[in-house]
């Protein structure tokens, strides 16, 4: 486990471009002042092609470019960059310098390393988000969180908003808290019509289950929608606590249009909202095969497990077998492979030290002296650098054989479509 400021300060030294310090007194927005900078140059604007990152503070983070002109004074070490930080760094304020941009260019750098060594270097992943003939499409336990929003949910209603929620959670890493507007309701709402062959299904019974937890009666319901207005089922109690919530069992229509599980909260309420065992789009005893696993496992799955209890999430999983096939409304347990943490800021921990760290930041430079050659100022020839590090990826390679890959070997019950990223249940 190394500190993604770790791993940038192993590329910028194998970059020969690293120099780190405090300031020895106060600066401004707009200016650092370290003394100790003359070591680096004693010429009047001669750090113009530098960049500064600041590691602490408001500012911690935010990479500034130093002035080409009336940038730099080496008789007071006042550096002098083209654009305001948040925060003027103080005295005692640490630094970083560097010749090539460090997120642009070794940040991405070490992105690129650890797609790069997905077979050498990864960590083990859980996904329990998938549950037996649940016809959702996709981010039912609400796991994938991007931008305010969940991936293929949509929010409605005047002044909703919609957060994850890691404390008050049924199932898996967090829920969904869906807050509506003091004059509408809000909804919370997947069409999977274009999923399921409804033609083929009408008159069959549709039924929506969430897991639900609501402090006041009357505020949060689930429905269907098949025409353009949704049918719903009871309201929670409103009494804190997680209660299995359900849709109406209504017969699909032929004249369906869509297919449209809905969660609802009444103006000025609030709700949360999980999936989990017990919970999904149900239609009528119609089984379900085939299920994408995610996008962040690098591999297919190595193991799929079922809950031994519906309605316990946290209890025991086994293996899916002869001697325990799938049941519909259990809950899945993917264990695969995952890439190591892309750093994206300051506090982030890459899963990885010794020999791995060393093999990291060789895939790093051999990247670097291929894909950005053209922004690296080097005396030697872009490509005979790129060799050189090629060679030092293999024998860190060789010397550091990486995590032993679980055996797939004993599959049963199961099986995985590649092409579609989806593991297929014997039924």
């Amino acid at each position: 486990m190394t500190p993604w400021p770790e791993v940038r300060r192993l590329v910028s030294v194998a970059l020969q471009d690293y120099w780190a310090s405090r300031a020895t007194a106060a600066g401004t927005t707009t200016t650092l002042v370290d003394t100790r900078l003359q070591r680096v140059s004693e010429e009047t604007d001669g750090l113009g092609d530098y960049y500064v990152l600041v590691l602490d503070g408001v500012a911690a983070g935010e990479v500034r470019k130093a002035k080409k002109t009336s940038g730099y004074a080496p008789g007071t070490g006042t550096l002098t960059v083209s654009e305001a930080w948040t925060e003027a760094p103080g005295i005692g304020a640490s630094y970083e310098l560097h010749r090539h941009h460090p997120i642009d260019i070794k940040r991405a750098a070490v992105h690129e390393a650890i797609r790069a060594l997905a077979q050498d270097l990864w960590v083990p992943l859980v996904d329990d988000s998938l549950v037996v003939d649940d016809h959702l499409a996709a981010n039912a336990g609400y796991e994938i969180f991007l931008e305010s929003r969940f991936p293929n949910w949509t929010l409605t209603g005047a002044g909703a908003t919609v957060a994850k929620e890691a404390i008050r959670v049924w199932h898996g890493e967090q829920s969904a808290f869906i807050t509506a507007g003091a004059g509408a309701a809000a909804t919370l709402t997947q069409n999977v019509f274009s999923r399921t062959n409804v033609k083929e299904q009408a008159s069959a019974t549709a039924e929506f289950k969430r897991w639900v937890w609501a402090s006041a009666a009357s505020t949060v319901r689930l429905g269907i929608n098949f025409t353009g207005t949704p049918t719903y089922g009871g309201y929670h109690t409103g009494d804190s606590t997680w209660r299995l919530l359900t849709s109406d069992a209504i017969a699909i229509p032929t004249t369906a249009t869509e297919l449209t599980p809905t969660v609802q909260v009444a103006a000025a309420g609030t709700a949360y909202v999980d999936g989990g065992g017990g919970s999904g789009l149900f239609i009528g005893g119609k089984a379900v095969h085939s299920y994408p696993y995610p996008e962040r496992f690098t591999r297919p799955p190595y193991a799929v497990e079922q809950q031994a209890l519906e309605r316990y999430p946290r209890g025991a999983y086994y293996p899916i077998g002869y001697s325990n096939m799938p049941r519909s409304r259990y809950g899945l347990r993917l264990r695969g492979e995952g890439y190591l943490t892309l750093p994206m800021s300051e506090t982030d921990i890459v899963e990885v030290d010794g020999g791995g760290l060393s093999l990291l930041v060789a895939q790093a430079m051999e990247w670097l002296y291929g894909a950005r050659a053209g922004e690296l100022e080097v005396e030697e020839s872009a490509a005979r650098r790129r060799a050189d590090w090629a060679v030092r990826v293999e024998r860190q390679r060789a010397g550091h054989p990486g995590l032993t890959h679980p055996s797939v070997n004993m599959r049963q019950g199961w099986g995985v479509d590649q092409v579609d990223r989806t593991i297929v249940l014997e039924r």
